[in-house]
């Protein structure tokens, strides 16, 4: 199926593989055609096909495609198919003036909307027009297809500027209420990727990019095998459920949990140890850091597998750092029969550092890779960042990653890293 525009100005095709040769009208003037999908039935699913223009009138001068779709001639199996470009939005889904016309012609069964923060990335949410452009896109999917299911999804944590955005948590909220609202089946990325700050561990994992706002390619995969996942055993749920009318986890105690308060036992503080992520800032170094957390470089350097001491911006270190918290005091049982004045229990012992301290769990994963050693240089007078990165067979985005640059200045004597 080839998703294009079919008019007399569209050139015609020819689509060649190992076992056929077939040339297309892409426009029939006899019928005039213009539904904006082509169906070409192949003798044999191939791996490589080639598609040539053919101009075979004087009015053919474009070919204007937006698709294709491998499928089953016997309509079986699964088509799955994902569209989506960086910086998108609500605003750009209902920019597109083909997408009621393609849906009605792929004839889905669901429709997944799983959007990222580009909504309130940068100037914040504002709830009213989040909730009226959600309900205009899910509007113009359902006058498209009045049957159809809508899935909606939502942005995990992500980081500006070394902060965690809390706009990512009202986004789930004003999704879940649009979709008890409305109908839709929700499936709350946010809490289920693990809520806030959750971000840090997710790149500590090797899950998550540098920026901590895009994940990585193992990152991705693992969120397309749990949202798989989570639509599986809603069909064994719907199977097995006496009241199949009504889906619907009760998932609000994430964000409240009950608080019982009535009660305020006696606590005291205790100094206990455990595992935190540090981003490193701007002028950060390795000792300034184990200074603030009151460790040392040393131990930083083994709990993160460092050969060296250099850091880099937006690096995640995880540091077992002593953290002062506050514990319930027990009280000391006496017996009925004895009448004693009240005695102040005895203070809780502060657990002492471990020498080894424990590891946090990580799921096994395969080994990366040997890593090259960093490479650094050292500019000389009238050398450019792209002439050096020429030399060095990289690029000056990469360098300026690689040294948390922001623009292009450099100055003779400034040592860059570019491997």
């Amino acid at each position: 199926r080839i998703f294009c525009k079919r008019s007399a100005s569209s050139y015609d095709l020819r689509i060649k593989s190992g076992l056929s040769d077939l040339t297309i009208d892409v426009y029939n003037k006899e019928t005039g055609d213009t539904t904006g999908v082509l169906d070409v039935i192949l003798p044999k699913g191939e791996n490589d096909l080639g598609f040539y223009m053919r101009k075979t009138d004087s009015a053919q001068r474009e070919f204007e495609i937006y698709g294709i779709s491998i499928e089953s001639a016997e309509n079986a199996g699964v088509v799955f198919h994902s569209v989506g470009i960086n910086g998108a939005g609500h605003y750009s889904i209902l920019r597109q003036n083909l997408m009621a016309r393609q849906l009605q012609q792929l004839k889905p069964d669901a429709v997944i909307l799983d959007l990222g923060a580009n909504d309130f990335y940068r100037g914040g949410i504002n709830k009213q027009e989040f909730y009226n452009n959600l309900s205009k896109v899910v509007k113009n999917i359902r006058q498209a297809l009045p049957e159809i299911t809508i899935i909606l999804s939502n942005s995990q944590d992500i980081y500006r500027g070394g902060y965690s955005l809390p706009d990512c948590a009202s986004f789930s909220s004003i999704t879940r209420e649009f979709s008890k609202e409305n109908g839709c089946a929700f499936y709350d990325w946010y809490w289920v990727s693990g809520g806030r700050y959750s971000m840090l561990k997710w790149s500590s994992s090797q899950l998550a990019k540098w920026d901590l706002v895009h994940l990585t390619h193992q990152g991705y995969v693992l969120k397309g095998q749990m949202i798989a996942k989570a639509i599986e055993n809603t069909y064994q749920w719907l199977d097995t459920a006496k009241m199949s009318n009504r889906l619907i986890y009760n998932i609000d105690s994430l964000t409240n949990p009950p608080i019982d308060t009535t009660v305020k036992p006696a606590t005291q503080p205790v100094i206990r140890y455990q595992w935190i992520y540090h981003r490193v800032l701007r002028g950060q170094t390795i000792w300034s850091i184990a200074s603030w957390y009151g460790v040392t470089a040393y131990q930083i350097k083994v709990w993160n597998r460092m050969r060296s001491n250099y850091l880099w911006i937006g690096q995640v270190l995880k540091i077992y750092a002593p953290i002062k918290t506050q514990v319930p005091v027990t009280p000391t049982p006496k017996p009925k029969e004895e009448q004693q004045p009240i005695q102040t229990p005895a203070p809780t012992p502060v657990p002492k550092p471990p020498v080894n301290p424990p590891k946090p769990y990580v799921q096994p994963k395969p080994k990366p890779a040997p890593q090259p050693r960093a490479v650094y240089h050292k500019v000389k007078s009238g050398q450019t960042l792209f002439s050096i990165s020429r030399m060095y067979g990289t690029s000056t985005s990469a360098i300026m990653k690689l040294n948390g640059m922001r623009s292009h200045t450099i100055r003779p004597g400034q040592v860059l890293r570019v491997k």
